[in-house]
């Protein structure tokens, strides 16, 4: 994620003032998008077997306050997850489950070994109140020119140490 952003922001320096602010438009209404990353409520890793989801603060999966109390129970099992038993694909799938609660989504992920939740609310606090990036002005003195060199296999260097 990123070597994209620095890439996309470094394509962005060698574009037209217009291409430039068209991407910068493109870009904040990607976040500010219902499914963008300013909704972005919680990330919850789960433990195995029950894990509660609810507005209760004990839940395992804690929902913004005014959604049901309880609302229901992941089931990780040997790296399988249920809700209300029903199976659920994670985003090592390349396409998760989601499972709705009102306005929230729930969709599963995994880490590095760990399965968890990744909460969205399309009205998440940080996506109600951003009011936008804040961006340098760009500068075509800053355009640097390069060439692409495909990565090769590195060579063996002989290093030799001398004593004197």
């Amino acid at each position: 994620m990123r070597f994209t952003l620095i890439l996309a922001v470094a394509l962005a320096l060698m574009a037209a003032p217009d291409e430039i602010a068209r991407w910068r438009a493109d870009y904040e209404a990607s976040l500010k998008a219902p499914r963008g990353w300013l909704s972005v409520a919680g990330l919850f890793w789960l433990h195995a077997g029950d894990n509660v989801v609810g507005s209760d603060p004990q839940s395992d999966v804690v929902l913004p306050a005014g959604a049901a109390k309880r609302a229901g129970v992941l089931k990780l099992d040997g790296g399988k997850v249920t809700f209300e038993n029903r199976p659920l694909k994670s985003d090592a799938s390349g396409k998760p489950d989601e499972v709705k609660i009102g306005d929230l989504t729930m969709t599963i992920i995994e880490r590095g070994g760990k399965t968890g939740v990744r909460l969205r609310d399309p009205d998440a606090e940080t996506r109600r109140d951003f009011t936008g990036c804040k961006w340098f002005a760009a500068d075509p003195a800053w355009r640097v020119h390069a060439k692409w060199v495909a990565y090769a296999k590195p060579k063996k260097i002989a290093i030799t140490i001398s004593s004197g």
